[in-house]
């Protein structure tokens, strides 16, 4: 009884293999094994010049703060300066911000220190950037304090922060 339970095991997948190859043999379809290239975002760096760029987040349940941003950078020779102001909005707080940006290009990130001034206080930040086509992106890790500049930890992933390419004023 064994055996036959066997040999009809062994026949059905036979005749199951049998209808496949034919199958897909004669409806034309090609089966490929090819993976297909996943098009990334092209990540460059600007040439000399001026750009802007704006971002615009609403609050949210999870983020209940509304954020608009503009940054404006200079690119010469590798050097960048620029400014960034913006506003946030929120549940414990309503504050604007205004401040410096200065830094350079190493390969293709933009390593920008930021001098800000923030309800009267002033701070400093290092943030790193990248172009991905039209848009700048902020790469933003946790920070903490090296001789009084929050720097990234740069450990993990980072939560992208994406600005929009603007018409200079």
């Amino acid at each position: 009884m064994k055996r036959v339970m066997i040999m009809i095991g062994i026949a059905i997948l036979v005749i199951v293999s049998i209808l496949y190859i034919k199958n897909d043999s004669s409806s034309g379809v090609k089966v490929t094994t090819e993976a297909k290239k996943v098009v990334e975002p092209k990540e460059f760096v600007k040439e000399n010049g001026k750009y802007c760029f704006h971002r615009l987040q609403l609050a949210t349940a999870k983020e209940p703060y509304r954020v608009e941003e503009k940054v404006v950078l200079n690119i010469k020779d590798g050097g960048v300066v620029g400014s960034k102001n913006g506003t946030q909005n929120g549940p414990d707080m309503t504050n604007g911000y205004t401040g410096d940006l200065a830094g350079f290009i190493k390969g293709e990130d933009l390593e920008l220190t930021y001098s800000y001034i923030v309800e009267g206080s002033k701070g400093k930040e290092l943030e790193v950037y990248k172009f991905q086509n039209d848009t700048l992106v902020k790469m933003h890790w946790l920070l903490s304090d090296k001789d009084g500049v929050l720097t990234p930890d740069r450990v993990g992933a980072p939560k992208m922060i994406f600005f929009q390419e603007i018409k200079c004023e």
